[in-house]
């Protein structure tokens, strides 16, 4: 008969199961060089004791605890939700669990990566540009650390990215080569080095094909919504339209009345209606999501266990994904 106890340790399955702790430690840890009747007497014994692996004890152990932080700017953004999906999955698969943060518009500074790393991570990934003051702390602690979706001017990183300027460029090639001449670029903001390098890629087209472009970028004076409402009270009125986002083209939708007959083509970034059904499917600029995040999550683990080789930068190509809104 089984005692009934809390707190069961390896000790106590060890004793029933007439062995050492060490090969109670290895059987739970899957290792092949405990007997396979003795493994699945001890698995069995775990089992009914409702033994609950010591997480702290194991990290002190071995340096590692398994665990990645991933920082977000804003999860209200489908996108990055689907993304952590990806990123779970590949983290689980190679046996780590994952940790997520969201800033909501503050920068990632040293005082909230040292909160983070006291929980002890093994690693980082952020979609936050990191300060200069972070940068400076990275470096030198050789904290491993991968961007996604950004670049960064305050440090080298590792980091994946989509080919942003050819984004833009292929939406502008849609967008013209459908008759569109007045077109209209809307983006949270240009400081972002993925923002940037979208209108730069749109621009270019445009300019080539002697097109018209406006650019509206978010303030803090008002909403998306209302900034983008007094440009359609003053009568402006674009035939072809290029967001920074989905989210961003979705609202376009809604603002410039698509489905009219004299509604303008929208095109948006992130393809989220290849993993979300939505009323009506967007035309946007895709990449491959599950491909991008398992790179991530290879090169951060790489860079776990080989801090000092030199950094690496993964660009991912896109296409145009076929919807009804361009």
């Amino acid at each position: 008969m089984i005692p009934e106890k809390t707190n069961v340790t390896m000790k106590d399955i060890a004793r029933l199961a007439g062995v050492t702790t060490q090969t109670v430690s290895r059987a739970l840890c899957g290792s092949d060089k405990v007997n396979p009747i003795t493994k699945k007497k001890i698995l069995e014994l775990a089992a009914q004791l409702k033994y609950v692996k010591n997480s702290s004890a194991a990290t002190l152990r071995s340096g590692s605890s398994k665990t990645v932080a991933v920082f977000y700017d804003n999860l209200r953004n489908i996108f990055f939700p689907l993304i952590s999906d990806f990123l779970q999955y590949n983290l689980r698969e190679r046996g780590y669990t994952m940790l997520t943060f969201s800033l909501y518009g503050e920068e990632l500074s040293e005082q909230i990566l040292r909160l983070v790393t006291a929980k002890n991570v093994d690693g980082v990934i952020s979609f936050v540009e990191p300060s200069k003051e972070l940068a400076d702390f990275l470096e030198s602690s050789l904290t491993p650390f991968v961007m996604y979706g950004r670049t960064s001017d305050n440090g080298d990183f590792d980091c994946v990215v989509t080919d942003d300027e050819r984004g833009g460029e292929l939406a502008a090639e849609r967008l013209i080569g459908g008759g569109c001449k007045k077109l209209l670029f809307i983006t949270e903001s240009t400081d972002l080095s993925c923002a940037h390098e979208r209108l730069m890629g749109f621009r270019k087209v445009v300019e080539s094909r002697g097109a018209e472009l406006t650019v509206y970028e978010n303030t803090p004076e008002c909403t998306f919504e209302e900034g983008l409402k007094r440009l359609t009270d003053c009568g402006y009125r674009p035939d072809g339209i290029f967001c920074f986002n989905d989210m961003l083209a979705l609202m376009a939708m809604k603002i410039f009345s698509f489905g009219n007959a004299d509604s303008p083509k929208i095109i948006g970034f992130d393809d989220i209606c290849a993993e979300v059904t939505l009323p009506v499917r967007l035309t946007s600029i895709g990449t491959d999501k599950a491909a991008a995040a398992k790179t991530a999550v290879d090169m951060l683990l790489d860079r776990i266990n080989s801090p000092s080789t030199p950094t690496v930068k993964k660009v991912m190509p896109v296409f145009v994904a076929e919807g009804e809104s361009g």
